[in-house]
C-alpha cells in the first residue's frame, strides 16, 4: 500500500506519539533511517510503499507498551532479506 499523511497520522497512540516499536517496523522495512527521525520523517515516507503486513504491525503496535516494545526488538520479528552466498 502506498503511505499516506493521514494514515501515519491516524497511527498515533491516544498521546500523539509514536511508539518505538513502530519506529522499529519502520526501520526493518528500511523506510526510515535513524538519522531521519530528528524531523520530517512523516513526510519523507509519504508517497512510499510498505506491504499490508507491515502495515497492520504500524497500526497494531501503536498500543505497545514500552516494556514490550524493548522485548520485541531483540526478536526479529519482520522478516529480512537474507544475503545469498
Amino acid at each position: 500500500m502506498r503511505i499516506t499523511r493521514e494514515w501515519v497520522e491516524s497511527c498515533r497512540t491516544e498521546k500523539g506519539g509514536f511508539t518505538n516499536a513502530q519506529i522499529h517496523i519502520l526501520q526493518n522495512c528500511g523506510l526510515i533511517e535513524t538519522q531521519e527521525l530528528k524531523r520530517g520523517w512523516i513526510r519523507h515516507l509519504v508517497g512510499k510503499e510498505i506491504s499490508e503486513e507491515n502495515a497492520r504491525m504500524f497500526l497494531f503496535y501503536r498500543e505497545m507498551k514500552a516494556e514490550k516494545s524493548r522485548d520485541m526488538k531483540e526478536k526479529c520479528f519482520i522478516p529480512q532479506e537474507a544475503t545469498l552466498f
